[in-house]
Formats: C-alpha cells, structure tokens, sequence
C-alpha cells in the first residue's frame, strides 16, 4: 500500500501523483494507492475546496513526513529512505525502490473484498473476508477506506502530471481517501491462528457531501488491509465495485464535454453555446435533460428524448446570447433528475466548464493606469481593469510575506511595499505559460506612451524563464512582442537552487517605448510568463504612461507627503512639509483622467500642514490624486471603498 502524502497548493505534487500511478502500473493488482490531503499545502484558502479528512493529519503525523509530496509503503520505516530519521515517509524517488521490497515479501493473511452500492437508497455495503496462512499476532487492526476518483479541482503545478489536467485547466484529483468505515485505526481482529478464516460486513449511508466535495458513487472505491497497530500494513486489497439498480432501469454513465472557447476576439460578445453528450456505459440511454447557465445563473435547458447509444456521443447546440463585459463562465450540465428509470453513475463528469470567456468593455478604462498590486491579499490573481489567463492553474497572483514566516522583508519593487506580482517558474513544468492582460486604453491623444514597470529575478541555474510584453490594437485578433527577455538577460541577480524570494537589492526598473502606439484608440497590453522549470519572477509597480501622466517613482514629492487610510469609504487625510512658503493644488481624477474633485490653488506659509478631503460623496472605485507644489506633481492612486 502506497499512501501518498499531498496537498493542491503543493507544487511537486502532481509529479509523485505519477510516479505512484507508474509504480501501480508496472505491478497490476499488487499496489493500493491512497492519496491523502494532509499538512500545510491541503489547507484551502479563500473559496478553493477542502480535500482534507478528519483522519489525515494523524496519518500525517505517526508518519513523520518532511516535505511534500511524501509518501509511506506499507506504512514501515526504510532508514535509507525516511525523511525524517526513524519516519515512515519517504520522497517520491524512494517509493518504488521500497515497494519492490515488499513486493517481494510473502504475508501471513490474505484479504479479498467487495462493494456494493444500492442505488435508491446509497447505502454502501462492503463484505471483507481474511483468510490467515500463518499464526499472526493476538491481534490485528483490520482497515477499510472509502476512496473516490475523478474530483475536479486546482493544484499547484498540474503540468506535472498532464494527463489528470482537464479541458478547463482543473486537475483530477485520483484515489482520494474521503471516509474509513473502520474508524481512524481499524477494528481489531483477535482471531489470528493459521488456517482461520474471518468475515466482516460494514455498512455506509454515502452523503450527498463530504466537506462540500460531491460524492460521485460511480467515481468511489474500497479498499482493505491489515496492520499491526497503528502502522506496519502486511498486505492490502482493492475491492470490485457492483451497483443494485430497481429492476427494468437503466444505469449509465453519461458525461458532458465542452470544447474550449476561443478569445481570438475579446470585443465580440455573440455566442453560442454547444456541448457534446457521452454515453459511456454499455446500456442505451434517453429522456436525459442538457443544460447551461452563465456565471451561475438561471440554466437554459433541452430535454433529448432520441436515444443515445451506448458507447456513442450526440451534439446539443443552443441559441445564440450576448455575454456581458467581463468574465464569463459557461458551464454545462447533463442530468437524469426527471427520469426516474434512468440513473446516471458517475455525477463528476456530468458538468464541463471550459476556459472563462472574457469580453473586453466596448469603452477603454482610462488613457494611462498604475497598478502596485498593493489593494489585494496573497495569492489574488484578480485585478481591476486586468484579466489573468492562467489556464494551467499554475501559481499565479500577489505575492507578500504572508507566503511563510520566515520571509519577514517587504516583497514589493525595492521592498518599498508589501506586494508584487508573482510568476511561479519554479513549481511549473517547462512551457507553462500564465498572462496577465489589461483591457483597452484610450491614446488617441496621448504621446510620447511608454510602459514602467520593476522586476526581480533569479534562474536555478541556467533556465530561460521569460518574461514577454505583447500589445493589440485589434482586441486580442493579434499581438506584437515590445518586450523579450529570457534566462540571463531577464535575471536580476545570481542563479539560486532555492525557492527565489526577492531582496530589495534584486530589483531592476524597465522601461519599454511604445510610442509607436501614439493616437491608438484602443490599445491592449499583457504580461505573458512563461516557464523553462527555473525560479520565480516578480513584477511590480506597472506604469502605462504618456504625457497626461506623470512618473511619481522618482518625484521627489512621492516621499515628502503621506495620505491615509487608503483605501478609505469617506475621509482622506493628507499630511506634508513646506520647505518654503509655496502654492498648493490638488486634484482627483477617476480612471478615464476625468476630473472629480478639484482643491482651488491656495499659497501656504512653510511648515507642517494637515488636510482632510471629504470624499463620501463619491462613487466606490479607484482614482488618482494629483498633488502639485509649485508646479511639481505627484500623483498616487487612491482606492474608494
């Protein structure tokens, strides 16, 4: 028994994923593979799913487990492989080393089991039978495992393991360990002299649910062994899986598969939703219903009364709908909910969610934009007037020292502030790729456009991670490369076989002319990453810049006013020296440069000075407030809650 040790923030993950279903693969019938979500990476966050059980921590724990993916063979210690000296866990390049060994080892009981799901009432009922070849021990504990396949969600570095990345970019999550109907540790089984034979039924009520995850009776599984206690497993079994249907139904496995959409054209909003249904059983189905909604809305729905044979797949197209600006989620769903003599097995590939499709606001956002990534929290990878195209799940978002307490300096530009934007190159595998792309700016009547923006970078050695800026000034219809740097050229600072977290001497400020976008009405950037399995890239402090905006990273009135809170629902305080005595001004403009609060130029004596803006009656959102001393301006972002 292989008990893999994973997690779906856990980077390397995906590729012990494979070396366990390679290692199953070249010994059929002879190695049970259990996944269990346990330690820090299997901690959800924000709205991502919990695939952790009450039970894995433990397992965790008596296993002594280092790093992450870990994994124990027959839960023994190997002191040439442990992690930790004296632990049971062992990397992944140790797994089948030491399975072989036990591979080749005889054991004292046989276990065979079986399962069966009766499908009106989801009771599960597992018989196991031991047969004991040799005196055992006084007493045994005597496991089952309720596993389940297929369940979609994100991981960390899922192009590691290809081929459980799915068509929308989720990773399928095999062999998970969901429930044990024999409790954390097993019944003990006190009947161990050879030549006995031992017979146990348990019975399970299979929830709609485990901690929110859909239970997919079709996707479940059963498995068996015996222990010595708490650990050492001498041997284990995977169970057939049988399915009591009510006499004259059909039970089938019907899937719903969307083809990715296309956004060769972010400006066009016309769609037309279509979606191929699969039969996958060996019983004909019909009177099935096929739906769709868009971003969790009312679903849109067809009944298919036509048969749909077995192993064969039919087409349903839609009508024809607008999609709003912004992100758009289809997904679609097959059901057998209103057939009461048609059952459907597996529920987990019943729905299919292909890549977002975005559509791009007909106006353009402004005529220049600063982003410092400092208005959001570790990990976000949505920002304002920005899309991320991420279609890998690669890590990808705000970056800060909230990633582990041992990082204690700011990760911004120069660690002047807390966030910047991060590309993982270290846990993607070569050619991952991940965007981030602002929608349309305004420069009809702009010159001298430039774009400014701090980065820090370190290979692993000699890895050519690349940073790409591309333009369109046809919505996304195509792209021209203004930026290409790769490897050495990109890097910062000397290579590092450590996971790279920047200095605030690692930084390099880029300055990349687009003038040649002058008088573009409708001019679209993205930052593309893409990865050579080197280190990580950071990106802060981006400037869309032009004559209408000023650069405030080197106005040396950047430093010598502060405002606050920001962001702020209702009052802006603004503090500042006077050297001399001097003629303020201050201006608040919205993100198209329109003018929305206007302080009339006032001449104050030198000093100190406090002033207090009332901004309540303004709209929430984000805007610039422009300083000027003289006729020195400074202009920093502000953030109207």
């Amino acid at each position: 028994m292989l008990e893999e040790f994973t997690g779906i923030y856990c980077g390397f993950c995906p590729d012990g994923h494979l070396v366990a279903t390679n290692f199953s693969a070249a010994n059929p019938g002879d190695v049970v593979l259990v996944n269990v979500h346990a330690g820090p990476f299997a901690n959800p966050s924000g709205n991502d799913p919990d695939f952790t059980t009450n039970y894995g921590d433990s397992i965790d724990i008596i296993s002594n487990v280092a790093g992450y993916p870990a994994g124990n063979i027959n839960r023994r210690v190997f002191s040439s492989f442990s992690q930790n000296p004296g632990g049971m866990a062992m990397s992944r390049g140790s797994w089948a080393s030491a399975g072989g060994t036990v591979l080749g080892e005889t054991s004292y009981v046989n276990i065979a089991l079986e399962g069966d799901i009766d499908i009106t009432t989801n009771v599960l009922t597992v018989d196991v039978e031991m047969y004991f070849t040799a005196n055992a021990p006084s007493d045994v504990n005597l496991n089952v495992a309720l596993l389940q396949n297929n369940i979609t969600g994100p991981q960390s570095g899922s192009s590691g393991n290809p081929s459980q990345v799915n068509a929308d970019g989720t990773y399928n999550h095999m062999h998970m360990l969901r429930e044990f109907l024999t409790g954390q540790w097993g019944e003990v089984i006190t009947t161990t002299t050879s030549g006995t034979t031992v017979t146990r039924q348990y019975t399970y009520n299979i929830p709609a649910n485990i901690n929110n995850i859909p239970v997919s009776i079709g996707d479940l599984e059963v498995v068996a062994y015996v222990a010595e206690g708490q650990t050492d497993v001498i041997t284990g079994a995977k169970g057939p899986m049988n399915f009591t249907a009510p006499a004259g139904s059909v039970v089938a496995d019907l899937s719903a598969n969307a083809a990715s959409n296309s956004s060769s054209d972010y400006c066009d909003p016309n769609f037309t939703p279509e979606v191929t249904i699969n039969n996958n059983s060996n019983q004909d189905a019909s009177n099935f219903d096929v739906s769709y909604s868009i971003n969790g809305g009312t679903p849109v729905s067809q009944n298919v009364t036509a048969t749909l044979t077995a192993g064969n797949s039919t087409t349903i197209t839609f009508g024809a709908t607008t999609l709003n600006a912004g992100v758009n989620t289809i997904t679609y769903e097959v059901s057998t909910a209103n057939n009461n003599s048609l059952f459907d097995l597996t529920s987990a590939n019943n729905t299919s969610s292909p890549d977002p499709i975005i559509v791009v606001a007909t106006a353009p956002f402004g005529t220049y934009w600063y982003e410092d990534f400092e208005a959001y929290a570790l990990n976000d990878d949505s920002f304002q007037n920005s899309h991320s195209l991420n279609p890998e799940g690669n890590n990808f978002g705000v970056m800060n020292q909230n990633i582990d307490p041992s990082v204690t300096n700011n990760l911004g530009g120069y660690g002047a502030s807390a966030n910047s934007l991060y590309f993982d190159f270290y846990n993607t595998g070569s050619g991952g790729s991940m965007s981030l792309m602002w929608e349309k700016l305004d420069l009809s009547a702009t010159t001298g456009n430039e774009i400014v923006f701090d980065l820090a970078y370190a290979q692993y050695t000699s890895e050519n991670d690349r940073l790409e800026i591309e333009v369109s000034s046809d919505c996304g219809a195509t792209w021209t490369s203004v930026y290409n740097k790769a490897g050495a050229q990109l890097s910062t600072r000397a290579a590092s076989t450590a996971f790279y977290i920047p200095a605030s001497g690692d930084w390099r400020t880029e300055t990349v002319d687009i003038s040649t976008y002058d008088g573009s009405a409708e001019l679209m950037i993205r930052f593309k990453g893409t990865s050579n399995y080197g280190n990580n890239l950071y990106v802060d402090n981006v400037q869309f810049r032009n004559n209408t905006y000023v650069s405030l990273e080197e106005n040396r009135l950047a430093n010598a006013f502060k405002f606050y809170p920001n962001p702020t629902d209702k009052d802006l305080f603004l503090e500042f020296d006077l050297e001399a005595e001097a003629e303020l001004s201050i201006r608040l403009m919205d993100l198209a440069a329109r003018e929305v609060l206007n302080i009339s130029p006032e001449t104050l004596a030198a000093g100190f000075h406090k002033k207090t803006l009332s901004l309540e009656h303004l709209p929430a959102g984000t805007y610039f407030l422009e300083l000027s001393i003289d006729g020195e301006i400074s202009i920093e972002k502000l953030l109207l809650k």
